[in-house]
């Protein structure tokens, strides 16, 4: 899964600002929307995850993660990635890999480590 960076993020790095090491999911049935509030997932709680160092233009995960236990037949297709476990600034929107993932009554739903990559186009040539 890749996320993409969004625009108060994008703007905050040109400034001069430095992203976060921790984030914290939120879950969503569709598209989050242009304010990250649009159809979240039943189950609001967010959860955290962790990034190492930056190499190649792109972080990944280095923590695994379950995700917070959704209703029987939601279906989860993107996470928004926030400052801060409840408000905060929404830096990363991810598609999830083979979205929408529906949860079954009785599964976890996970995040491995190094499944969620967080990366930038840089110049190659």
């Amino acid at each position: 899964m890749i996320g993409y960076m969004t625009e108060l993020a994008a703007n905050l790095v040109l400034d001069g600002g430095t992203l976060a090491s921790t984030y914290y999911a939120q879950q969503h049935t569709d598209v989050p929307g242009l304010a990250f509030d649009e159809n979240i997932s039943p189950d609001p709680t967010r959860f955290v995850i962790a990034f190492g160092a930056a190499a190649g233009g792109a972080r990944t995960n280095t923590n695994a993660s379950s995700l917070p236990a959704a209703p029987a037949d939601t279906t989860i297709s993107y996470l928004t990635l926030w400052t801060a476990a409840a408000d905060g600034e929404c830096h990363w929107v991810a598609l999830i890999d083979e979205a929408p993932v529906t949860i079954t009554a009785g599964n976890i739903v996970g995040i491995n480590i190094v499944d969620l990559t967080l990366a930038l186009d840089i110049w190659t040539q």
